[in-house]
């Protein structure tokens, strides 16, 4: 059975790079980002709602900052706030969501499937993909992401690199600092040029209030620690891996947990003979 021919009850938007977009500053529908003219003083059900409402004036909000030298690798998947403000030389990737007080500097980038909300972003800066940002500061030439969230008042200074699966909660990292993989920094305040290993958590809530954690400069943090708020890691300070550190670290120190490791020779045929006994023991009750 043929499928019926398939027509569009609204009509069909078209970005065209040549458009003539001086109707935005007079408040007129712009022509040339679509294939026929809207009139948003009435209603036609089988053409005009809410959503064409929307759709026009997005397309004017990103034709504007086109316009100002803002680059849209998709500008149809945009979306922008009324109060966002961009910078020359911006670029934005695809699905991009820039909501609120949100303020993008010269130079910066957005890649793809972000959401930035009342989020400063200085020049130089590269928010990765798929990056979550409300109310957080971004200073010039930081890295972020891919897949990192910054909740309020997270507050990255400049060159700082929050890598894949990071999480930045009412803290200050200071220059250069690094923390690139899956760590929870919240209540924190971390010094210039310390790294922060993979797997690293700051423990801040005792079930009943919030504690401070504070690394001080060129602290070096091994994977899989833990440090239970309030606690202090002095400058130069290193945290071996594995580490649960419960007491202040003095500057120039190393803190580790002394965990004996055991071997047991020929441990895994005794293991696998009696699971497999046991396996078969069951088959046969069945």
């Amino acid at each position: 059975m043929p499928l019926k021919k398939f027509r569009p009850t609204t009509p069909t938007l078209r970005h065209t790079q040549t458009a003539d977009h001086s109707d935005i500053t007079r408040r007129k529908p712009v022509k040339s980002l679509t294939e026929r003219r809207y009139k948003t003083g009435g209603r036609n059900k089988d053409t005009e709602g809410p959503e064409t409402v929307e759709l026009v004036l997005q397309r004017r909000l990103v034709a504007e900052w086109m316009d100002r030298g803002v680059t849209f690798l998709d500008p149809d998947s945009a979306y922008l706030g009324a109060e966002v403000r961009l910078a020359r030389d911006v670029v934005i990737g695809p699905n991009v969501v820039l909501l609120g007080r949100t303020r993008i500097g010269e130079g910066a980038r957005v890649d793809g499937a972000s959401w930035v909300n009342d989020t400063r972003v200085d020049r130089d800066a590269w928010l990765r993909w798929g990056v979550v940002a409300d109310g957080a500061r971004i200073s010039r030439g930081a890295r972020v992401g891919p897949y990192a969230h910054l909740r309020p008042n997270a507050d990255l200074a400049e060159s700082v690199h929050v890598g894949n699966f990071v999480e930045v909660k009412n803290s200050k990292i200071g220059p250069f600092s690094k923390a690139n993989h899956l760590t929870y920094i919240g209540d924190a305040d971390v010094g210039r040029e310390a790294n922060i290993g993979a797997g690293t958590i700051t423990c801040n809530y005792d079930g009943f209030q919030k504690h401070r954690t504070r690394i001080g400069d060129r602290v070096q943090i091994g994977s899989d620690t833990q440090l239970v708020a309030p606690v202090s890691l002095g400058a130069d300070s290193y945290v071996a891996a594995g580490s649960t550190v419960t007491r202040d670290v003095p500057a120039g120190a190393l803190v580790f947990n002394d965990k004996k490791q055991v071997v047991r020779a020929g441990w895994v045929e005794g293991f696998r003979r009696r699971a497999r006994g046991a396996t078969a023991r069951r088959a046969r009750r069945k």
